[in-house]
């Protein structure tokens, strides 16, 4: 019983250990990227170890110090940015108000904070800008629609096209079912997106027994390169390996599945092709495998 009761007490000292541990390395960390001039991380970490312990002295006399200059050095951002008024404002407010929002948010959800000595408890003014964030949010989201509106009038390249949709993609990331911005997006990247015909590489090692698989391993990771970049996969269309094969059969514009730089225009111009991607392989670097031994010995 009494070996029991002994580790439960044992138990109760490491949790508290480690509580304590925690929150002084939280209230450190606050208070080195405070110096740094972190201000934001600062009164995070600050907060998180407030919450730990809302008594600890330190972290309750850094507090004061650190939000009133997150807040001033935000309001400070917005001042010069609406003195300059560029085009752009809006996009650059959005993030300003949004850190204040998080301030606030993060001075809102400490707990009662008491000083231990004075006994006067902690207080602050509080402040909401969310209705300065939500019409910075609108604004930007109207700057790029009609950005977007104006491209997708210019021209119907595809590369025209596709700024556009970019333009309209960043008002749905502003404001949600922004106006029509999600019509207009589908509209100019269907227009923006460009076929691409990848017409397999010409081997000129003159080793083709001993590397046979190379042009159509190269052709498979440039298609994966395409497909696994987002930005770039959401406006290709790549064609088919097959229907380039047999356009290429049919039209016997090379032997052996080779085209040249004069039939590969014919061919992309038969399969609709926006671009052409080809290439040659002029050589083949081999790394032969390291193989390492490692002598063992046993002891007797």
């Amino acid at each position: 019983m009494r070996n029991a009761r002994f580790a439960v007490i044992l138990t109760l000292l490491l949790v508290i250990l480690t509580g304590c541990s925690k929150n002084v390395r939280l209230y450190n960390e606050a208070k080195k990227q405070f110096q740094y001039g972190n201000y934001e991380t600062a009164l995070r970490y600050n907060a998180e170890s407030l919450k730990l312990k809302p008594n600890y002295q330190k972290a309750q006399e850094l507090l004061p110090q650190i939000y009133p200059i997150a807040v001033k050095t935000r309001l400070d951002n917005i001042a010069r940015i609406k003195q300059a008024n560029a085009a752009n404002k809006w996009d650059l407010l959005v993030p300003e108000y949004q850190a204040l929002v998080n301030i606030y948010k993060t001075m809102g959800e400490l707990p009662r904070l008491v000083h231990p000595k004075t006994k006067i408890p902690f207080t602050y003014e509080t402040a909401d800008y969310k209705p300065q964030l939500q019409e910075s949010k609108m604004g930007a989201a109207e700057y790029h629609y009609q950005l977007g509106i104006q491209k997708a009038l210019q021209s119907d390249d595809p590369d025209v096209q596709r700024e556009a949709s970019k333009e309209f993609k960043l008002a749905l990331d502003f404001v949600e079912n922004y106006k029509d911005a999600a019509e207009r997006y589908a509209q100019t990247r269907k227009k923006a997106v460009k076929r691409i015909a990848i017409i397999p590489f010409e081997d000129k090692t003159g080793d083709r027994a001993r590397f046979g698989g190379i042009a159509d391993i190269l052709v498979d990771n440039v298609i994966r390169t395409l497909i696994q970049d987002k930005s770039t996969a959401e406006y290709v269309d790549i064609i088919n390996r097959a229907n380039v094969e047999a356009v290429i059969q049919e039209q016997q514009l090379a032997v052996s599945g080779l085209v040249d730089e004069a039939s590969s225009v014919r061919l992309g111009q038969l399969l609709g092709a926006h671009e052409i991607l080809t290439g040659k392989i002029l050589q083949v670097d081999v790394v032969p495998s390291r193989i390492t031994s490692v002598e063992q010995k046993e002891s007797a």
